[in-house]
């Protein structure tokens, strides 16, 4: 009998995407917002892997101590007016979209059009690096128009992208998953383990059964023994991932076999090969420090989760942004080349850079220096002074929000 929103706002974690509904359902009294774990680090995982660097845009975006966050802000007395009249309206922020509530929930519309009219309930998102950034800081303001959709190149004949999962946890069948939802590309994976393929999630294979962008092998294995890695020849993967093992009885085992398992990859691989592409998933925080001077990203699942859990507990339109920044529809994070915004050589400042985005349908949120891709944090700025100058490398690269 009580009304919705009469209860307190509850965030609640699941780490199986399909019980989402359930959870829901249980609390129809009140507000909850549902994280479905598998679900949010599959789609990192999988965005990661086509998008080399997105470990380190992610990283600084989900930590509080350090660099920018998402921020959402009001501003009512703006309704009416066109989304794209107010983008170049704050100096120390970047409005990448609008959050918009409908009914008992929200919508993101993340990159959207420059003439989408503002209503007087809707939220502004921005990346920041403090909430008072995000305050309008220079008066006026000038409506752009785009004078080109970005969208990616539609290949006739997609090519195959060639992954190698090391490890096995439940979040097998959602990585599956999330790879078969971008239909335009295809993907052979396969999943060594020491852990028997009869007793693997059978989810993975089922969810492939309607499916024909991937070819799905399990493997059994030892990935820890060098012969057994050798024989899978690593070197013709586009990608490893090393997935930590959740069968196992602790975090300091499953992450002490994903360190033993990566330092055995690279004593078969030259550094100079430039292939495969390794992400690593680990689950101590403190064990990250390993990697700042090695090859290949790092991503720390249970810290990503519990940032998340903290974002949306405190501002629960984020949950929205969130769901379509690692989902495969709407808009996610890209890396270009600087020559699409500017010639190699060339002298821009940042601001130079997010106006030739936004004629492209993106908005620039920051760049990746070519050159310091082995230093801690990858080369990657994000939100940079606007009036800094770069010069342009063949080697650097723009991150951008774009359609995909």
């Amino acid at each position: 009998s009580a009304q919705r929103g009469s209860r307190p706002s509850v965030v609640a974690e699941i780490f199986d995407a399909e019980k989402t509904d359930v959870a829901i359902n249980a609390y129809p009294a009140g507000e909850i917002d549902v994280i479905a774990s598998d679900g949010f680090i599959s789609r990192l995982i999988a965005q990661n892997v086509r998008h080399r660097g997105l470990s380190y845009v992610y990283s600084e975006l989900l930590t509080h101590s350090r660099g920018n966050e998402i921020y959402v802000n009001r501003f009512p007395e703006w309704a009416g007016e066109p989304f794209g009249a107010f983008v170049d309206r704050f100096k120390e922020a970047i409005l990448i979209g609008v959050v918009r509530p409908v009914e008992n929930r929200f919508e993101s519309h993340l990159n959207p059009p420059p003439d989408l009219l503002l209503e007087p309930d809707d939220r502004l998102v921005f990346l920041a690096r403090a909430f008072e950034h995000t305050v309008p800081s220079i008066d006026g303001g000038t409506e752009y128009q785009r004078t080109a959709e970005a969208r990616l190149p539609e290949p006739t004949e997609p090519a195959t992208r060639r992954i190698l999962i090391v490890g096995w946890s439940h979040k097998v069948a959602a990585l599956v998953q999330e790879f078969a939802g971008y239909s335009s590309e295809r993907f052979e994976i396969d999943v060594l383990s020491r852990v028997e393929i009869s007793r693997r999630t059978p989810a993975a294979s089922d969810a492939l059964a309607t499916d024909t962008n991937i070819t799905l092998r399990q493997i059994f294995g030892d990935f820890t023994d060098r012969g057994t890695l050798a024989s899978m020849a690593p070197a013709t993967y586009d990608n490893v991932v090393f997935l930590a093992s959740d069968w196992l009885d602790t975090e300091e085992e499953a992450d002490a076999r994903t360190i033993l398992g990566y330092v055995l990859l690279r004593s078969l691989i030259s550094e100079e090969a430039g292939r495969p592409e390794v992400l690593i998933e680990l689950l101590d925080p403190e064990n990250a420090r390993l990697f700042r001077r090695r090859t290949g990203e790092v991503i720390i699942s249970p810290k990503i989760l519990s940032h998340i859990l903290a974002h949306v507990a405190l501002r629960r339109e984020l949950c929205t942004v969130f769901t379509e920044l690692f989902g495969p529809a709407g808009s996610e994070f890209y890396f270009r080349p600087a020559s699409d915004y500017a010639p190699a050589g060339a002298s821009v400042t940042a601001s130079d850079i997010q106006e030739a985005a936004r004629r492209r349908g993106e908005i620039a949120i920051g760049l990746r220096i070519g050159a310091e891709r082995d230093r801690f944090g990858g080369g990657v700025y994000l939100n940079p002074d606007p009036d800094r100058r770069w010069e342009m490398s063949s080697e650097d690269e723009i991150i951008v929000l774009a359609a995909g």
